[in-house]
């Protein structure tokens, strides 16, 4: 299970396709106490300090929507019938809850699925939730919300990164680890592969 932090930057969503896999949730944050239509920012905070990233000259709404597209062109594959898979899957969550009211935090919330309820991408998206980090760890105090993310994170560890691997790969793997080589050889991959009972078609060479 892997954890990738973007920060929001332009430079991830260009290497996006890099890292990922239809095993993925995505966890979209962006500050719901801030005017969707306002410009986006990104903002650092290192030792406890708060560092604000450069303006880029697009809206926190546009470049929302851009991440939303890019994910659903790179993975989502259509089945036979029209139908998508379980995964991958997108959250959208607007974090400050707690610097907005029940009324407001309502009204970011349809905002935002209005923009995206009718885009091909919105068969991606599983729900739009405003959150109050500080909140988080309280008990009964706890935003509810906060809970659905975490089951949604369990889910997806439990139920979509457990493969069945052949023992066979196992094996082949163990081999090429205990060789220590940083580089290894097509006929020699293919004669480990042959060792391990894997058929040469088999081998991703």
């Amino acid at each position: 299970m892997h954890f990738w932090d973007c920060g929001g930057q332009p430079a991830f969503l260009e290497i996006l396709p890099v890292f990922l896999t239809s095993r993925t949730t995505f966890l979209l944050h962006f500050d719901a106490s801030k005017d969707l239509n306002s410009k986006w920012q990104s903002v650092h905070h290192i030792d406890g300090i708060r560092y604000d990233g450069e303006e880029v000259n697009m809206s926190t709404l546009t470049y929302m929507l851009n991440w939303m597209a890019c994910v659903h062109s790179h993975l989502i594959k259509y089945g036979a019938d029209g139908s998508i898979p379980d995964y991958p899957r997108m959250y959208c969550i607007g974090t400050h809850g707690d610097l907005l009211i029940d009324r407001k935090k309502e009204q970011v919330r349809s905002e935002l699925i209005s923009h995206y309820k009718d885009k091909e991408y919105a068969k991606l998206i599983s729900d739009t939730l405003i959150i109050d980090n500080t909140s988080s760890g309280k008990g009964e105090s706890e935003d509810p919300n906060i809970e659905v993310v975490r089951s949604v994170i369990i889910d997806i560890t439990r139920n979509k990164l457990i493969l069945k691997t052949p023992i066979s790969w196992v094996l082949f793997r163990k081999v090429l680890q205990a060789l220590k080589e940083n580089i290894v050889s097509i006929s020699l991959a293919m004669e480990v592969g042959r060792a391990c009972n894997i058929p040469p078609e088999d081998l991703p060479l």
